[in-house]
């Protein structure tokens, strides 16, 4: 369960996460365990058309929760950058922007791509490889 900020500024400071990283490792869980259970399956689907509808379902599954999710985190990455492009702009009015090392947007930028990168990924091979070992 998410924690609630200490204050209600509190989630734009430069250095807070604006997505539960938990979340994240859950999906890798999920698409490792989905990947394990399908693989196991793909023997007895060749002969049992039950265990192939399942397969087929737990693929739909993988698809739907990782579409989700990037959706999810390319929101998160818009929002992200909307309200550092404000705080920086705060920054600058009150002359207090030099003390903001600029480079931390890029980071950001790099650190979405790749979430949203290794969700794909996982997706992809949990989806592909039980049918490749059917």
């Amino acid at each position: 369960m998410a924690t609630q900020p200490k204050d209600k500024w509190s989630f734009i400071l430069p250095g807070k996460f604006l997505f539960d990283q938990s979340g994240l490792n859950k999906l890798y869980t999920f698409n490792l365990i989905t990947l394990a259970v399908n693989s196991g399956m793909s023997e007895k689907s060749r002969t049992d058309n039950a265990s192939l509808i399942v397969m087929f379902v737990f693929v739909s599954l993988i698809v739907l929760v990782n579409i989700v999710v990037v959706f999810g985190l390319m929101k998160g990455k818009q929002t992200r950058e909307k309200l550092l492009k404000g705080l920086i702009q705060m920054y600058k009015d009150q002359d207090v922007d030099k003390y903001y090392d600029m480079s931390l947007l890029g980071n950001y930028n790099v650190r979405y791509n790749l979430f949203i990168m290794v969700v794909m990924f996982t997706g992809v091979i949990a989806a592909i490889v039980p049918f490749i070992l059917r």
